[in-house]
């Protein structure tokens, strides 16, 4: 199911091990605190009016694009310096980050048919999660070894191949169903 292959959970634990890292000089603890706070202040407000939306597309098209975007404007991260930046960049970001969760969930439920929607939206969950913790791990030896411009890439890279992937299997399941 392409509701499980979602990049934007892969993607986003760069931001809460990168953060600390970026802002160690410009504000520390203090700073990466603030920064991370206004990431979820971010996503509370992206949830929020994405849920008022009416959007047209398909689940699965939501999905890919919002996720698209969560990955796309989390990468900034490996070039922006400075508290204010690194700021900026993941209140951007945040907005993105509840609407995927709130996407995967209805196309999962939505995915599972009428018998299976409680373990097509546990599945949500164990992707995030599974996601979460290999990506954090991930970028934790990235950055050790080389540097936050080093684990972005690489997280990026990784979730741009789970993306593609979901949009290959989102489409051949699409036209499967024709």
């Amino acid at each position: 199911m392409a509701v499980c292959r979602n990049g934007g959970d892969f993607a986003a634990p760069v931001i809460s091990i990168s953060v600390p890292v970026v802002v160690s000089g410009a504000g520390g603890p203090a700073a990466a605190g603030i920064a991370l706070g206004i990431f979820a202040g971010g996503s509370a407000l992206g949830g929020l009016v994405y849920g008022a939306l009416r959007v047209p597309e398909s689940p699965i098209r939501q999905l890919l694009v919002l996720t698209t975007a969560l990955v796309t404007i989390s990468s900034l991260i490996a070039l922006v310096t400075g508290a204010v930046s690194v700021t900026i960049v993941l209140a951007t970001a945040g907005l993105f980050f509840s609407p995927v969760m709130i996407v995967a969930y209805f196309a999962a439920h939505q995915a599972g048919g009428e018998h299976r929607q409680n373990s097509a939206t546990t599945w949500v969950n164990t992707s995030h999660n599974i996601g979460a913790s290999l990506g954090s791990a991930l970028a934790g030896i990235i950055i050790q070894a080389t540097n936050v411009p080093g684990a972005t890439i690489g997280i990026v890279a990784g979730a741009a191949v789970l993306l593609i992937a979901s949009a290959a299997s989102g489409r051949g399941s699409t036209n499967a169903r024709r």
